[in-house]
């Protein structure tokens, strides 16, 4: 009798290579994760699902795509989606802000700058 984490692997693969195997944006095959295009129409997380009869998370999977992690970060950082709790469509985040550095784990050149700012203002001199 097959392992749990044996058949959550093969679920895993089976999902991957319905979603095609790669990630959209790079097409790396590294890290791969699954992304909802749109948030706002998910009905719940794949891979805490996987074991959910195939046809509904065939339903699911239509509205989803895969991105490797860095993709997907990148992409979550864009829309916002990093900080929990939000239930509607994000507000753009504001750039070279401690809030942004913080909340939505950006790490653009501005968000680095403004922590490395505030930080420096915190050590005793």
């Amino acid at each position: 009798m097959p392992s749990k984490m044996s058949e959550y692997r093969q679920r895993k693969l089976k999902i991957f290579n319905f979603l095609g195997g790669v990630c959209v944006e790079c097409g790396s095959k590294r890290q791969l994760q699954v992304d909802h295009k749109d948030h706002l129409k998910k009905n719940f997380t794949i891979l805490d699902r996987w074991a959910y009869a195939w046809a509904t998370l065939v339903e699911e999977l239509k509205l989803c795509q895969l991105l490797c992690k860095k993709c997907h970060l990148k992409k979550s950082i864009e829309e916002g989606s990093l900080a929990k709790g939000w239930t509607s469509q994000p507000q753009p985040i504001k750039h070279g802000t401690v809030w942004a550095y913080n909340k939505y784990k950006c790490r653009c050149k501005k968000c680095k700058q403004a922590k490395k700012l505030y930080e420096k203002s915190r050590t005793c001199a």
